[in-house]
């Protein structure tokens, strides 16, 4: 599996755009919570949803999904690192009337735009090597 190799250069880079942009940027909102205001034990929901991701990138039979679960776990444990260094998740980009976000929330979008195409798309219905 040529991918498993991968996954932690996968991670490393994703974490260090993603932190490198933060130091660079101006931030414009430290986000306590998670998503849709829950912010009651943020970092015990980021490492238990990190884990169950986790076990499903190591149980995933097509590749697709270990991708899309990939980058998805990239991008939660570089929040997840934010919450646990700075105390808060850091946004700065902001399109229109969009939320503010960062490129780990990116990240975890796009890795959920690899998994609704892997299970819309028929070319992903065996578990074999791209």
């Amino acid at each position: 599996m040529k991918e498993s190799r991968l996954a932690p250069l996968i991670i490393f880079f994703i974490i260090l755009f993603d932190q490198t942009s933060k130091y660079k940027m101006a931030v414009s909102a430290c986000n306590r919570g998670i998503a849709f205001g829950v912010s009651e034990s943020a970092i015990l929901i980021s490492v238990i949803v990190l884990l169950v991701i986790f076990i499903i990138i190591l149980r995933a039979k097509k590749q697709i999904e270990r991708i899309g679960f990939l980058i998805i776990f990239a991008g939660g444990l570089s929040n997840l690192l934010d919450r646990l260094v700075v105390g808060c998740v850091r946004d700065f980009v902001k399109i229109g009337s969009f939320p503010t976000f960062n490129f780990a929330d990116l990240a975890i979008t796009i890795g959920v735009c690899i998994l609704l195409w892997g299970l819309f798309s028929k070319s992903f219905d065996s578990g074999d090597e791209v």
